[in-house]
Formats: C-alpha cells, sequence, structure tokens
C-alpha cells in the first residue's frame, strides 16, 4: 500500500526515515502490543489506545469495547479514523542541538472503523486476542471459558484498512553517542 490521493496520509518529509517494505509494515503491524485509534466526534479530536488484533491477510485491525458506551456510539455508522503503533528506543545525542533524535518505529492506518455484526465473526476475533497476549494459556485449564454472555457484554470494531504508512530511524551500531530515557511507568 502507499499514500494515495483520497488518503489523509501525506508524503512522509524525511524520505530517509520511509519505510516502504510491507513485510516489516505487516509485522509491525501484526506484533506490536498495543496502539491507539483517533477520529473526531463533535468536530474534537478523539483517541483511544486499545489492545488490538488483525487478521491474517492484514486487511482489517480489531478492537472493542463494552457493549454501550462512548466508543459504541461513536461508531455507530461507518467512520473514518486512523491507528499507530510506535515504538521508541534509544536518544541519540548530536553535536548540535537541532540534531539530537531518537530511535523510533511506527506505523500509521489510515481507514474507515465500523462494527463487526457476524456474531459468529466477533467471537472469533475476540478469541484472538487470548491467543496474543496468553498464548501461554490455556483455556478452561488456566481460565474459565469465554462464554456467550461475556461476548454480549462486548462491541468489536473493525477497522478496515484504506492506506499506511511507515518510519523508523535507527542508531548506528557503533555509536556512542545514544541515552536510554530514564523513566518508564512500569520498569
Amino acid at each position: 500500500m502507499s499514500s494515495s490521493p483520497a488518503s489523509p496520509l501525506g508524503p512522509i518529509r524525511r524520505k530517509n526515515r520511509a519505510v516502504n517494505e510491507e513485510e516489516w509494515i505487516r509485522e509491525v503491524l501484526h506484533k506490536s502490543a498495543y496502539g491507539v485509534f483517533a477520529t473526531v466526534k463533535d468536530d474534537l479530536p478523539w483517541q483511544r489506545p486499545s489492545l488490538y488484533v488483525t487478521d491474517d491477510a492484514l486487511t482489517h485491525i480489531y478492537f472493542h469495547s463494552i457493549a454501550r458506551g462512548e466508543t459504541s456510539t461513536l461508531f455507530e455508522e461507518p467512520t473514518p479514523a486512523s491507528f499507530c503503533v510506535s515504538e521508541i528506543g534509544q536518544l541519540l545525542f548530536a553535536r548540535a542541538a537541532r540534531d539530537f533524535s531518537t530511535e523510533y518505529a511506527s506505523v500509521l492506518v489510515y481507514g474507515t472503523v465500523s462494527i463487526v455484526e457476524d456474531t459468529d465473526h466477533a467471537d472469533a476475533i475476540l478469541r484472538q486476542y487470548f491467543d496474543k497476549y496468553f498464548p501461554h494459556l490455556q483455556e478452561g485449564v488456566d481460565y474459565t471459558p469465554f462464554t456467550d454472555a461475556d461476548a454480549r457484554r462486548t462491541t468489536v470494531y473493525g477497522l478496515r484498512i484504506k492506506d499506511w504508512r511507515a518510519k523508523r530511524n535507527v542508531a548506528d551500531p557503533d555509536s556512542e553517542e545514544t541515552h536510554t530515557y530514564p523513566w518508564r511507568i512500569f520498569s
């Protein structure tokens, strides 16, 4: 995929950071732990950090919420939205302040979010979460099975991918001018 005229994703300004390797983009989207969905609600920006899963063909990114709430009212009709995953690496020191930087990798996806209406499909998507985030646990052995009643309390959404773009910055492996950001919420 590449940026198209119908997409709000314009060209990446720093061409040396652009990633056009579809295999890398797909791997990042399949494996990243979480991302942020964004759209507009009542003329204001709206964002939602979320765990997510993808389909094998990577035509959709799926997320879920409680059955009735802010998210469900926002996406009652198909809605344009974006989704971003990112990761920060080392901070990069430079001799000139304007050249300070960081290692990073990010993928930004644009598409349309709608509710997954087919209950069998929605159930299968919800079960993917267990496989992605808890592959070492076995349903019915390590935890009680996910039930139809559990599924009814949940709404599943799919962002149909129309376009994406990716970029990354990686430090020279021999560089001694790197620094790890010292603060993390979960150390």
